[in-house]
């Protein structure tokens, strides 16, 4: 294991162990919000004006965390819904997953926004 995939394990378990403990602090310094990824080495891409939703893994979008928005319970709700039994892997998935929650924009907080990511690659980005 190279030092690089060893920090990005690092930050993985320090990311589940929180979501453990229920700890809803950002784990990127001022980064405050719901985090939308599947890499963690992808956090400094992410819009930090923006509330965006954690997944983390690539078998199925598993919601693991929500933090730092007053909307959050609803929109962990609402995302659950969306994105929970989604199959496929890679863009097949995110895809799946943006387009239902294309669909049910007009349910979601205006000021909710997840971002989808695949691996690197930005596959949709949704707002409400």
């Amino acid at each position: 294991m190279t030092k690089k995939e060893m920090v990005v394990e690092l930050k993985r378990l320090k990311a589940e162990k929180r979501a453990l403990e229920g700890n809803d602090e950002p784990n990127t310094g001022t980064f405050g919000g719901i985090v939308a990824r599947d890499n963690v080495e992808n956090t400094e891409k992410y819009d930090t004006r923006y509330t965006y939703l954690h997944f983390v893994g690539n078998d199925g979008a598993k919601l693991t965390q929500v933090r730092g928005n007053e909307d959050a319970e609803e929109a962990l709700a609402l995302v659950k819904a969306i994105t929970y039994g989604t199959q496929g892997k890679g863009g097949a998935r995110w895809n799946k997953a943006a387009k239902a929650w294309s669909l049910m924009e007009c349910e979601i907080p205006a000021n909710v926004r997840a971002l989808f990511v695949d691996s690197a690659q930005i596959s949709g980005s949704y707002t409400a």
